[in-house]
C-alpha cells in the first residue's frame, strides 16, 4: 500500500459526502445516510458510531470514518477508524469484529489477528466495495468475470446489501458479455455457480441465463451427473428437483425434432400412389423426400446424431429439390408455372417446414444472443438453449425449493 491514496467520490444530489471509506490505496466518500439506506450492516453500525462518538476529539472532516481490516484467515471488513488508532478499541470495534467471528464459526474468546494484504486481495477487496458502492449509487457498470460476481455477493451478504446488488447485477448484466458469454464456454461448476449465485441473489434476468445452459449442460449422462454433483456440492440440492423438470422436458423436445427426421426418411411414395391422399398429405410427401436427399449429406458427418450441432446444420441444408420433384408438386398444387419457379417455390416450402418443426430445440431463450457468423463459431451452435424457465419456478417464488 503506497502512502498517497486515490479519492473516490460518489455524489449525489442532495446527499453531502460525511463519510470517508479508506480501502487499502483508495478512499471512497460517500454519504451515510445512502449507506444506511442500503445496507444493514451500517444501519445498525453507524448508529453505534454516533453512540461512542466524542465531538470534542473531532478532528476530520468526515462525520464517519472506516478502514478495511482483515484477519487471520482473510476475512476484510470495515472497521471505525478511530478504533484503530485510539489508546484502546471501542465498543464499535468490538462490535464489527464480532461479525467476523461469526462469520469464520470461531468462539468468542479467540481474537482473530490482522492479515497482511497481497496484492491481488488489496485488488479483489477494493473492486468489491467499488462495485458496492456503484450499487448503492445506482451507477452503471461492468462485471468481469464470474469471481469478481462471486466476490461482489459475499461483499453484498457480508453487509446486509444483498436487495440493492441484486438490482444493480441485473441492471448491468448488459455491459457484462464476458460473464454471459462465459455461462456458454465455461465449465460446469462455474455454470452451477453462476446459478447458484443468482440464487442468492435473487436475480432473475441472472438465475434464468444460467439455468438455460445449466440444463444444456445435462444434454449426456456425464454431464448430468456432474450438474448434479455441483449443486450438492453447492448447497443447493434442493434445485435438482426442478432441474429435472426441465431437463425432462428437454427431453421431450428432442425427442420430437429426433420423430420428425425419421418420418421425413421414410418412403413416402406410397402417399403419392394413394388416390384418397388429401393435396396437403402429398405436399408434405415430396417436402419430406427433399428434406430426405438433403440430410444424406449431413448424417454422413462426424457431428453427434440429432445433437444441437446436427440439427442446426440440417436447418443450413439448401434443400434443393430436383427437377422430377418440381414438376411432381406442380402437378400437385395444379401449377402451370416452370420447373424453375416450382424448384424455388418447393425449396422455399421445404425450409419453412424444417425450421418449423425443429424451432423448439434450436430457439435461442438466452436473453444476450450472438447473431450473425459469430454465432456459429460459438457454443451455442453446438448446445441446447431452448429451456423457458417460468416465473411460478423461480425458487424464490415457488414452493419447490427453498430460497
Amino acid at each position: 500500500m503506497t502512502g498517497v491514496r486515490t479519492a473516490i467520490l460518489f455524489d449525489q444530489p442532495g446527499f453531502a459526502i460525511d463519510t470517508r471509506l479508506i480501502v487499502f490505496d483508495f478512499e471512497f466518500h460517500v454519504n451515510s445516510t445512502i449507506l444506511r439506506l442500503y445496507s444493514q450492516f451500517f444501519r445498525k453500525f453507524l448508529d453505534r458510531y454516533d453512540a461512542t462518538r466524542d465531538p470534542s476529539n473531532a478532528k476530520s472532516s468526515f462525520l464517519y470514518e472506516y478502514i478495511l481490516k482483515g484477519d487471520g484467515d482473510g476475512v476484510y471488513g470495515l472497521q471505525p477508524l478511530r478504533s484503530t488508532t485510539s489508546t484502546g478499541p471501542t465498543e464499535a470495534s468490538y462490535l464489527i469484529s464480532s461479525i467476523i467471528i461469526e462469520m469464520l464459526g470461531q468462539t468468542s474468546d479467540e481474537d482473530p489477528s490482522e492479515t497482511i494484504a497481497t496484492p491481488f486481495d488489496e485488488l479483489k477487496e477494493t473492486r468489491s466495495l467499488e462495485q458496492l458502492m456503484n450499487a448503492f449509487y445506482m451507477k452503471s457498470s461492468t462485471l468481469q468475470n464470474l469471481g469478481e460476481l462471486e466476490k461482489l455477493v459475499q461483499t453484498a451478504d457480508f453487509y446486509g446489501a444483498l436487495p440493492i446488488v441484486s438490482t444493480f447485477v441485473e441492471a448491468n448484466l448488459h455491459n457484462s458479455k464476458e460473464l454471459c458469454t462465459s455461462m456458454g464456454d465455461g465449465h460446469i461448476s462455474d455454470v452451477v455457480k453462476t446459478l447458484c449465485l443468482a440464487r442468492k441473489l435473487k436475480a432473475a434476468t441472472l438465475f434464468r441465463e444460467a439455468f438455460i445452459y445449466v440444463i444444456s449442460c445435462c444434454e449426456d449422462e456425464e454431464g448430468y451427473e456432474e450438474v448434479m454433483d455441483e449443486l450438492t456440492s453447492q448447497d443447493n440440492e434442493d434445485l435438482i428437483p426442478l432441474v429435472n423438470l426441465y431437463y425432462a422436458r428437454l427431453c421431450r423436445k428432442i425427442t420430437e425434432a429426433h420423430f420428425f427426421i425419421i418420418k421425413c426418411c421414410m418412403d413416402h411414395q406410397y402417399v403419392l400412389r394413394q388416390q384418397d391422399s388429401t393435396i396437403q398429405e402429398k405436399q408434405t410427401a415430396i417436402i419430406s423426400e427433399v428434406i430426405r436427399n438433403g440430410i444424406q449429406p449431413i448424417i454422413g458427418e462426424d457431428s453427434p446424431k440429432f445433437s444441437a450441432e446436427f440439427f442446426n446444420n440440417v436447418c443450413r441444408a439448401p434443400f434443393t429439390p430436383t427437377s422430377e420433384q418440381a414438376l411432381r408438386y406442380g402437378e400437385v398444387t395444379q401449377s402451370e408455372d416452370g420447373v424453375a419457379v416450382l424448384s424455388r417455390r418447393l425449396q422455399k416450402e421445404t425450409v419453412k417446414h424444417v425450421k418449423k418443426a425443429l424451432w423448439p430445440v434450436l430457439r435461442d431463450e438466452t436473453q444476450f444472443c450472438i447473431n450473425g457468423a459469430e454465432y456459429e463459431t460459438s457454443s451455442k451452435y453446438d448446445i441446447f438453449v431452448c429451456t423457458v424457465l417460468h416465473e411460478r419456478d423461480l425458487p424464490w417464488l415457488s414452493g419447490s425449493a427453498a430460497s
